[in-house]
């Protein structure tokens, strides 16, 4: 196949895929699920209380602060390793921002102090913390702010679509109706452990990603971890920082019954 038709066949592809999410949120949007986009003024600083049993798509916020994590449920470690699986099929129905605010403390949310550093709930080689998670809603993509625990704006629009095609066009991600994208900045680590605190950062996403995991299922939530997508184009379709490279994009969502 020369390069002519490779390049009209990726360019119908992509069209498809845009066409079929497109009508797949159109059915979304029609029913129960519309977006409502008047919950806060557009620079308005939400608090946890009335956030708590917000669904995600009621947000609009420039800054919202999440709601207090819990740190004990209904499920044990060993149900949730138990039934851990990666699965790529979501219901239709938004969560909560609760249940949002908790799958990102388990990832990267302060959980205790030492010696002056705010340690958080996974592990980092020399507690550096190199990574960042951002979250692609229906509303905007917000990145997530430890120290607080809340949520800052990055952009208004939707890019679940975007996210997509750039992650090769993988349909279950812009059905997913939340996406977490770990993000690093290896120089974090490396300014102590140099080259290899390359390794010690991707090790780290791992850990992060295995919390999710776990908090989803302990919340009734499914997950997958995706790495195949170009790191470019999700840093551009994001808007991302040069120096916060993606690694993985976890999409999250109530499973199909």
């Amino acid at each position: 196949m020369g390069n002519s038709s490779k390049r009209l066949k990726a360019k119908l592809t992509r069209r498809r895929f845009i066409a079929r999410i497109a009508a797949g949120l159109a059915t979304i949007q029609a029913g129960s699920l519309l977006p409502s986009f008047g919950f806060g003024s557009s620079k308005s600083v939400i608090g946890q209380q009335a956030l708590s049993d917000r669904k995600i798509n009621e947000i609009s916020g420039e800054k919202i602060i999440l709601p207090r994590p819990e740190i004990s449920g209904e499920v044990s470690i060993e149900q949730a390793l138990s039934h851990r699986r990666s699965r790529r099929k979501y219901a239709q129905e938004y969560f909560t921002v609760r249940e949002l605010g908790q799958l990102l403390w388990a990832g990267q949310g302060i959980t205790g102090e030492d010696q002056g550093i705010k340690l958080r709930a996974a592990p980092s080689a020399g507690a550096l913390y190199p990574m960042d998670i951002y979250v692609v809603l229906p509303v905007g993509v917000y990145s997530y702010i430890v120290s607080n625990h809340s949520l800052e704006r990055i952009s208004s629009k939707d890019k679940r679509i975007q996210l997509g095609i750039a992650a090769l066009a993988q349909e279950f991600i812009p059905a997913a109706p939340v996406n977490l994208v770990i993000t690093v900045e290896y120089e974090r680590s490396m300014i102590k452990y140099e080259q290899r605190g390359v390794r010690y950062s991707i090790i780290e996403a791992g850990n992060i990603s295995q919390n999710i995991y776990l908090q989803a299922e302990s919340l009734g939530l499914v997950t997958v971890a995706v790495g195949a997508f170009y790191d470019d184009q999700v840093q551009k379709v994001l808007d991302l920082p040069k120096r916060h490279r993606p690694l993985l994009i976890m999409p999250v969502g109530y499973p199909l019954p």
